[in-house]
């Protein structure tokens, strides 16, 4: 028991000091969705794409939050601590 809950500890605590932020790419989303969830790790640069619809705007970002469009998809930088939020883009 005790093996599991210090592997279960190291892998929560690992995100916390990683350097490199997340990378997301979707082959495709249906024309349905109009809402997706991508974490982010804080102060660091996260990147989200979709293959077949490129991102050509970004309309809103949260507060704190700097998001940018790069290579048909967004980069993202999240400030650090427990922030959350939308950001609002254009799929073209």
């Amino acid at each position: 028991m005790k093996k599991l809950l210090a592997l279960t500890a190291l892998l929560f605590a690992l995100p916390l000091f990683a350097e490199e932020g997340t990378k997301i790419q979707l082959m495709a989303v249906p024309g349905y969705v109009n809402r997706l969830l991508v974490p982010v790790l804080p102060r660091t640069v996260n990147t989200f794409r979709i293959a077949t619809s490129p991102i050509d705007e970004v309309i809103s970002a949260p507060a704190g939050y700097k998001v940018e469009t790069k290579l048909g998809g967004v980069s993202i930088t999240a400030p650090a601590g427990e922030v959350s939020g939308y950001a609002h883009v254009r799929i073209g």
